[in-house]
């Protein structure tokens, strides 16, 4: 009886923009598609740092309103001076700021930044904004991930 080792990979393997992996290249709405995919890795990168940096903020302020309310809790965790909290404010200002400069993968992230950009205090140059505003909806015009009848942009 012989044993014979048989190897297998389980690793999988991205097609590439070409559509190499399958032999057949791809149509315009395919690389379209990922071209729109590489930008939403992107942006999902850029939300999370912001996220991270609002949810910590957030937890702060409760930390704080709990240690006043005399939760037994809260006093576990190390007090946080007014600087600290500045400083948190501000890295979360930053990355809010990064994350408006960010391609944006579809409308919905341009209707995002249009609504941040209402707001006061966005963190970054409200002129650069509105020129990655304008990019995007150039990008997404210009690359749509699906063909309409009547000639208009589908996203």
């Amino acid at each position: 009886m012989s044993a014979e080792i048989i190897e297998l990979k389980t690793g999988y393997r991205r097609p590439s923009a070409a559509g190499e992996a399958t032999g057949r290249t791809l149509t315009t709405t395919g690389k379209n598609q990922r071209l729109r995919q590489e930008r939403r890795e992107t942006w999902r990168r850029a939300d999370a740092v912001t996220y991270f940096w609002r949810a910590y903020l957030d937890f702060t302020d409760q930390l704080s309103r709990a240690r006043d309310a005399g939760v037994k809790e809260a006093h576990q965790h190390p007090k946080l001076s007014h600087e600290d909290r500045w400083e948190i404010l501000d890295r979360y200002r930053e990355a809010l700021g990064k994350q408006l400069l960010t391609p944006a993968p579809d409308i919905a992230t341009v209707n995002w930044k249009r609504h941040q950009l209402s707001k006061t205090f966005i963190g970054t140059n409200r002129e650069w904004v509105e020129n990655v505003i304008k990019n995007d909806i150039a990008f997404l015009a210009a690359h749509p991930t699906r063909k309409s009848n009547r000639g208009e942009v589908q996203s």
